[in-house]
């Protein structure tokens, strides 16, 4: 009787053990899920929020390519889950279709009250030359490519900072305002300059520089009587700078 007695408490106990285990398994699944979707999100997030004409070709393909893994790894996580397949097919085929398409990258027009939407664009970039890093110390693409891609970024945000310096500028400009327009078109300067490889935008900085003496030539002629002190508030809040990428081996050098 005692024998029964300890067969039956070893077999609850080995119960106890198994449903104990069971659960701890469904919940690191469904901690493992969880954080498949939200390296999913992020990536998707720099898809939408970053307009084709920012983003290399190449590194948008990757961008698609890391979401289909990670896709793959929630459905081997639960196979039984009947949209992933239709959300992998998706994605497979919006791959296809950049594959496929032509891409030519550029800054578009920007105007004096595009503070925000500069600012988002560049913080994105930002997270793209993370992104490309990573991919390259991963050995997703080598590190020449890279380099490449974070250079081509780099530039593209420098390029939009200017436009949105030229916009105020010109906007300065329209309402008669010079010392305000001489002082934006500088601030159009110091971007070129924080990110000039090989001299790339020597040219622009010498056109910007022959603009700048010009309209100060001219308020020596014809001085401005408001002295009106100018406000920079916008200009220095577009600040967004993927400079601590050199931090981490992407030296300036190496541009």
């Amino acid at each position: 009787m005692l024998w029964l007695i300890a067969l039956m408490l070893f077999a609850l106990s080995g119960i106890s053990y198994l449903a104990k285990n069971q659960h701890k398994i469904a919940r690191q699944k469904q901690y493992l899920y969880a954080r498949h979707s939200s390296y999913i999100t992020r990536m998707q997030s720099l898809i939408d929020q970053l307009p084709e004409q920012y983003v290399p070709k190449e590194i948008h393909l990757l961008l698609i390519e890391e979401i289909i893994t990670h896709l793959q790894s929630q459905w081997q996580l639960f196979p039984h889950n009947k949209a992933l397949p239709k959300y992998i097919k998706v994605k497979m085929e919006q791959r296809e279709q950049v594959l496929k398409a032509g891409r030519a990258l550029s800054v578009e027009e920007f105007n004096a009250d595009d503070l925000k939407r500069a600012n988002r664009i560049r913080r994105r970039l930002h997270q793209l030359c993370r992104f490309t890093e990573r991919a390259v110390n991963l050995k997703k693409i080598t590190r020449p490519e890279g380099i490449q891609y974070i250079h081509t970024m780099k530039s593209l945000s420098v390029e939009i900072a200017v436009a949105f310096h030229m916009a105020l500028a010109e906007k300065a400009l329209q309402r008669g305002k010079s010392k305000m327009a001489i002082y934006y078109y500088s601030r159009g300067v110091n971007e070129y300059a924080k990110y000039n490889p090989h001299g790339r935008y020597d040219g622009k900085i010498e056109g910007l520089q022959n603009t700048i003496e010009q309209l100060k030539s001219s308020e020596r002629t014809n001085p401005d009587k408001e002295k009106k002190k100018i406000s920079s508030r916008d200009s220095t809040r577009l600040t967004i700078e993927i400079d601590d990428l050199q931090r981490r081996g992407f030296s300036r050098a190496a541009f």
